[in-house]
């Protein structure tokens, strides 16, 4: 996964952890008021050792839709395998 200057590389179950976090900083921050939308106030784990991320709320919801698409674009090429097995 490429984010900004930084590349991660991630399997399926860190991918999954790394979503999870991602869509509980968005539902903890969505009812926050946008007063600190451009500061970089949201503290993000990930699976990686020795990785977080800082982020905006642009930049977490920016984050959140780029792990939709991946997702989505890894559960076609999923599908995709399965017909070609046939």
């Amino acid at each position: 996964m490429g984010y900004g200057n930084v590349l991660i590389t991630l399997n399926a179950t860190d991918f999954v952890s790394l979503r999870n976090c991602v869509d509980n900083a968005i539902a903890y921050h969505q009812y926050n008021d946008d007063l600190y939308i451009d500061s970089k106030s949201i503290f993000i784990p990930t699976p990686c050792d020795g990785l977080k991320l800082l982020l905006t709320q642009k930049e977490l919801k920016a984050l959140s839709n780029m792990l939709d698409m991946a997702d989505t674009e890894y559960k076609s090429q999923q599908l995709m395998d399965m017909f070609n097995k046939v």
